[in-house]
């Protein structure tokens, strides 16, 4: 019962939202387990709508109910921000066979440019035009040298 709960409500919110993939680049890389993006969840929604409180609480009670996040704030860029309480001391899910739509498809690719990911993640954007080229293994090995650095920066911490 509550696996289906879940597939309608995430089938909902893709519905609401329209996120589709269509843009120029792909996302490559994959999972490095940081746990970070459970920590800073970023959901993406019209300003007007998060301008509304109506619409506003909808939705911030539909994540914290459904899925467990926690709000935690909109930063500048008018985006709901949430952690999520399934996250165990390992930086790994709780919850992983039953995780939400949001949680499986992350990192999405907006619809212009490419997302912009945690430092130390595991993933990293090309070009569609770099794919097999020059384009793509500089980006991989300046995505590579950042994530490097960042992990780097935590352990002299």
């Amino acid at each position: 019962m509550a696996g289906m709960m879940i597939y309608y409500s995430d089938r909902l919110a893709a519905y609401l939202l329209k996120h589709q993939n269509r843009t120029e680049y792909l996302l490559k890389g994959g999972c490095a387990q940081t746990g970070q993006c459970c920590q800073a969840i970023a959901l993406e929604l019209p300003k007007s709508w998060v301008a509304s409180p109506k619409i506003r609480r909808f939705f911030l009670l539909f994540y914290q109910k459904v899925f467990n996040f926690h709000f935690l704030g909109v930063n500048e860029a008018s985006w709901l921000i949430f952690e999520c309480h399934y996250l165990r001391p390992n930086q790994t899910c709780g919850i992983y066979p039953f995780r939400p739509k949001l949680c499986r498809e992350f990192p999405l690719i907006p619809f212009k440019g490419h997302g912009r990911l945690h430092k130390g993640c595991g993933f990293w954007f090309a070009k569609k035009s770099d794919l097999g080229g020059f384009g793509e293994k500089l980006a991989q090995q300046m995505h590579e040298k950042e994530r490097e650095d960042y992990l780097r920066s935590l352990k002299a911490s």
